[in-house]
């Protein structure tokens, strides 16, 4: 018994190999066909199964790529051909039962995973490259060539060289699908999101509840971790504007700072990060995250971190980073402003309510030493303040508001309240 499923399973590895240089020579049709039989009469054979989901899917990518279209928009798909279809779900189901027979072979694990992306079945592609990863962590891996014909062509390497190459190929196809989803699917899904969040009552509840499964389930992406902070803000719009709001936001910094925590490198969580810090009034935090974003040497494109999409503007990366650069200088200034006069005010406290008490001329001193561009920006807000009497900053968290504005501040007394209320200009409705 033992040596008849011995026999067959050489029999099937050689046919497999003989389709798979049929495929490589460049006869496709032939491969697929005799794939597909192979398949057909040895469905408990991961090696048959996984050589039809291979040629399937390759099948597939060409259908698709003669159309010119990547296919990520979901409407795309009426525009399928029928052989298109066809592939793209034969190939799945091939990888489906190939992981089944082979739930340690990594290889398998991103076939399969692939096949469920090209399916839009992201979040089971997700769980798919999660399992993959714990194989991996565990060192559980299976030789490859166990289950995948490609890695048993030459003969030559040795199970070891396989399973390191196994791990590096599967985690190149983790890195495109990760690419995938923050580049090109979350922006779909943002759009979307976005407008159900404006129309407000079930639409926005639902908009919410997505949000935050597209953070849980991809804690890679920067910006499905902003989009949910920036949904989770929306009803702040619909508040009266004498209202507190810092129990809102609040909750939406702890989002936001995680996410400037994990993704250092971009500069559109950097400065979503210090607009919020600086309308909850932490104006250290937010002037630390100005000046922390603003010496990264090597920032993201802002491009791929963008929420609203398309909100950094710039014809390439450079002028995108320069672009989202000038509004954290902006923002630094501002805070440096409202921090002076805020700090000012305090020594005009009746006594027993001061926490601490600074001079305006103190900190300006300060800051000539270390911030010659910020020292300038208290002397002219000073001068601003002498001349009106009154003086307020409106900030605003969307990325396309340039954030700056003077307005009349409510004075109280001889104490000045630097307001910071959620728009740019008094009359901004963006978030």
């Amino acid at each position: 018994m033992a040596n008849h499923e011995a026999a067959e399973a050489a029999s099937i590895r050689n046919e497999a190999r003989e389709i798979l240089n049929l495929h490589y020579d460049g006869q496709h049709e032939a491969a697929v066909a005799r794939a597909v039989v192979l398949a057909a009469v040895h469905p408990g054979s991961a090696v048959a199964l996984n050589l039809a989901g291979l040629i399937h899917r390759h099948a597939f990518l060409v259908a698709r790529n003669d159309r010119g279209v990547h296919s990520d928009d979901e409407d795309d798909d009426e525009n399928a051909s029928a052989l298109e279809k066809y592939h793209r779900q034969a190939a799945l189901d091939a990888f489906s039962a190939a992981a089944r027979l082979a739930p340690s072979c990594v290889v398998t694990n991103a076939d399969h995973a692939d096949a469920l992306a090209d399916c839009r079945r992201f979040e089971d592609a997700q769980k798919e490259f999660l399992r993959m990863l714990d194989t991996v962590a565990n060192n559980d891996q299976a030789d490859p060539a166990l289950y995948n014909v490609v890695y048993d062509m030459s003969g030559d390497s040795s199970m070891k060289e396989r399973r390191r190459d196994a791990v590096k190929s599967a985690s190149i196809s983790m890195e495109r699908f990760a690419e995938r989803i923050n580049h090109r699917i979350l922006p779909l899904e943002a759009a979307k999101l976005l407008d159900a969040s404006n129309l407000g009552g079930p639409a926005a509840d639902e908009a919410r509840d997505r949000a935050r499964l597209l953070a849980e389930t991809y804690p890679y992406s920067p910006r499905a971790q902003i989009l949910r902070a920036y949904i989770d803000l929306a009803p702040v719009r619909a508040l009266d504007p004498a209202m507190d709001k810092k129990q809102l936001l609040r909750r939406a910094l702890t989002t936001v700072s995680q996410a400037a925590e994990n993704f250092d490198h971009s500069l559109m969580v950097a400065l979503f990060h210090a607009k919020l810090l600086f309308v909850l009034d932490n104006f250290d935090a937010a002037e630390r995250e100005c000046r922390r974003a603003l010496r990264i040497e090597t920032p993201n494109d802002p491009k791929w971190d963008d929420i609203p999409p398309m909100a950094a503007l710039g014809a390439d990366s450079d002028a995108r980073v320069s672009y989202v650069k000038k509004q954290l200088r902006v923002l630094l200034k501002q805070i440096i402003v409202v921090a002076a006069l805020y700090w000012s005010s305090m020594k005009n406290a009746p006594q027993g309510q001061r926490v601490v008490s600074v001079t305006v001329d103190t900190l300006h001193a300060h800051y000539d030493g270390i911030d010659k561009s910020a020292a300038k920006t208290i002397s002219d807000a000073t001068r601003f303040l002498k001349n009106q009497e009154s003086w307020s900053s409106w900030i605003c968290l969307n990325s396309r508001c340039d954030g700056k504005k003077f307005q009349t501040l409510v004075r109280s007394g001889n104490t000045y309240a630097a307001s910071t209320e959620m728009s740019s200009g008094g009359s901004c409705s963006h978030l």
